[in-house]
């Protein structure tokens, strides 16, 4: 596949999160983790950093929102995010390359920033 432009990766990218979301909603682990995140981050902004080869680095930025259960851009760029995500665009590429593999298995999704987030809220 061809590499795309970061924006319309990016987007791709996160239909295939959503989706992956809503069919694993009622299936466990993923309806524990997806109901605190729902909690926790529900219409707050969420700057995301895409980044090359160094995450200290990134080459462009995102912000999100997390409302009704699904992610959705705010804006191309960053502004003043509650959380920000760091994401390879490598796993962009992937995920959008191959998003049924990434709707069966939710866990191999780049989110560890949100498994770190629910599990600091969680002591």
């Amino acid at each position: 596949m061809q590499q795309l432009e970061t924006n319309a990766l990016f987007t791709q990218y996160l239909n295939v999160v959503n989706r992956s979301m809503g069919e694993n909603r009622d299936k466990m682990p993923y309806k524990l983790m997806f109901n605190a995140t729902n909690k926790l981050l529900e219409d707050d902004r969420i700057g995301v950093a895409v980044y090359k080869s160094d995450a200290k680095n990134p080459h462009d930025w995102f912000t999100i929102t997390l409302h009704d259960g699904s992610f959705e851009i705010i804006e191309h760029g960053k502004k003043d995010p509650k959380v920000t995500w760091k994401v390879k665009q490598d796993h962009l590429q992937n995920v959008v390359e191959h998003p049924d593999e990434f709707v069966k298995h939710p866990m191999k999704l780049d989110l560890d920033w949100l498994r770190t987030r629910l599990g600091a809220q969680a002591n």
